[in-house]
């Protein structure tokens, strides 16, 4: 089979699974594990995931993380938040004229049709 083909899949044993056949050894120097295997989550049906220790961050440590990924954000000027504000105003008025618009019609047309 060429190098990356996919292995055939049987339709009488529904537990093959499609996988391609791997180019070289997994404990070859020059080949990275996959990432699903770095994360700690194989996908053989024999083994279990291996969940990653998790370490919680308390309060005062949260807060300083989320002021420190505050400070890499780009804030937008106050002219660039007032041209999107003005943008935004602007087509909900026109979405609000075209949909009363309509809804003008659809009533003349309505009532002509029903002679009201």
């Amino acid at each position: 089979m060429p190098d990356g083909a996919a292995a055939a899949v049987s339709v009488d044993r529904p537990e093959t699974v499609l996988y391609p056949e791997p180019r070289e050894p997994m404990d070859s120097p020059g080949l990275a594990p996959p990432p699903f295997l770095r994360m700690g989550f194989p996908m053989t049906s024999q083994s279990q995931p291996t969940p990653l220790p998790a370490r919680k961050a308390g309060p005062f440590e949260f807060l300083a993380q989320v002021r420190e990924e505050g400070s890499k954000v780009t804030w937008p000027t106050r002219r660039e938040v007032a041209v999107t504000t003005g943008m935004v105003f602007a087509f909900v008025l026109a979405a609000t004229l075209f949909i009363a618009g309509l809804d003008a019609g659809f009533r003349f047309v309505a009532a002509g049709l029903v002679g009201a």
